[in-house]
């Protein structure tokens, strides 16, 4: 064992022995969060058909404490929905976390203007197993001590998700995990070991920061940040924005790209890019009356076309995106291989592309309204 290593070890253990000990004498073996998983965050969005987990379970715990937001708020707040991201070898860029990438950069805005910040676990670099496993062990205590304390913890396990309870009466001890996608219900100690130690995924809770700013700021910041996302033509590498869905549109129109293996981008990566659209519809007519009557009327008139695009990006599942009936089991890249189906969902993209360009005419506008009336 290196020094380091050994430095490491004994971290590790001093972390469980004083954990092991506060839990004999204070923690209760059995915990539930069961408030948080009742929050209803769904105001304005009963249409989608992908509600990403991670900014979901993210506004619950934002309500959890104290702030008042909901999925589609803190999706246009984050700047999360004016985002779209595309390289078919990248399909990376659209993963949900609270660390760099895209979303990642997104969501620590989010909660900054509601006042808070993410305090992340920190994963110890780990050089064999046993380091792993120490990080893992390590990171189990993280999530009960949180909870223990009424404090969720945030992960991006899977889909993204929170860890909201914990039962160590157990044979073998489990953490409780709510999501919209796949995994939700109890993790097992022994299962957690396992996918832990192999993959370090994030976790972090909410704490206080500065106070955010005033609505009517944070309102502007959302309709600049609409602006600024569909014109930057790159991002992390790859096209983004209105660049990104050109690019989309010319590999689904193209035949000389291999979409084998790549049919994923078509999943459930671009529905909860695509489908945001709707919350930030949602967001603007929430907030129309902000900046006066002129700039009203092309806030409500933006939300109209940001919501045509989100059924245009709806829309290419009825396209037959990976599907052609429900007796068809052919696998998804021998689907998408059909020139016909990509054709067709190539022409959904370019609805919801000229639908979202009409949008940001009128949010334009919006702004030149509000900043005419603050000058007289």
């Amino acid at each position: 064992m290196t020094r380091r290593q050994w430095i490491f070890a004994c971290v590790v253990v001093c972390i469980l022995a004083a954990s092991t000990c506060w839990s004999q004498a204070d923690r209760p073996r059995r915990k539930m969060i069961e408030a948080l998983t009742a929050i209803d965050v769904s105001a304005g969005v009963d249409d989608l058909e992908y509600r990403a987990s991670l900014p979901w379970m993210l506004s619950q715990a934002l309500v959890y404490s104290g702030v008042k937001t909901n999925y589609a708020e803190f999706c246009a707040v984050s700047g999360w929905s004016a985002e779209f991201h595309y390289a078919l070898d990248k399909v990376w860029l659209t993963y949900l976390t609270f660390e760099n990438l895209p979303s990642g950069r997104c969501f620590t805005r989010g909660v900054q203007l509601y006042g808070k910040r993410f305090s992340v676990f920190g994963w110890p670099k780990a050089e064999n197993e046993q380091d792993r496993l120490l990080g893992a062990r390590a990171a189990w205590e993280f999530i009960i001590a949180n909870i223990a304390a009424g404090v969720p913890v945030l992960t991006d396990y899977i889909d993204g998700g929170v860890l909201y309870g914990y039962d160590e009466t157990l044979d073998d001890p489990a953490i409780y995990f709510s999501t919209n996608g796949p995994g939700f219900g109890a993790i097992k100690r022994s299962t957690f070991n396992g996918i832990f130690q192999r993959d370090l995924h994030g976790l972090a809770v909410l704490a206080d920061d500065e106070s955010g700013p005033a609505e009517r700021t944070i309102f502007f910041a959302v309709l600049t940040n609409l602006l600024l996302k569909a014109y930057e033509p790159e991002s992390d590498g790859a096209p983004a924005g209105l660049a990104a869905m050109q690019a989309l549109t010319g590999d689904l129109l193209s035949q000389q790209v291999d979409w084998k293996g790549k049919a994923e981008w078509l999943c459930r990566p671009l529905a909860e890019q695509s489908e945001a659209r709707l919350c930030t519809a949602v967001y603007l007519r929430r907030h129309a009356d902000l900046l006066g009557d002129a700039a009203r009327l092309h806030l409500l008139a933006a939300a109209d076309h940001y919501e045509q695009a989100f059924r245009a990006w709806r829309d290419r599942w009825e396209a037959g995106a990976l599907t052609d009936g429900e007796e068809d089991e052919r696998p998804a890249d021998e689907l998408i291989a059909d020139t016909g189906r990509r054709e067709a969902i190539a022409g959904h993209v370019c609805r919801a592309m000229g639908a979202e360009l009409l949008a940001l005419g009128e949010v334009a506008q919006a702004l030149e309204a509000a900043e005419a009336v603050g000058e007289e």
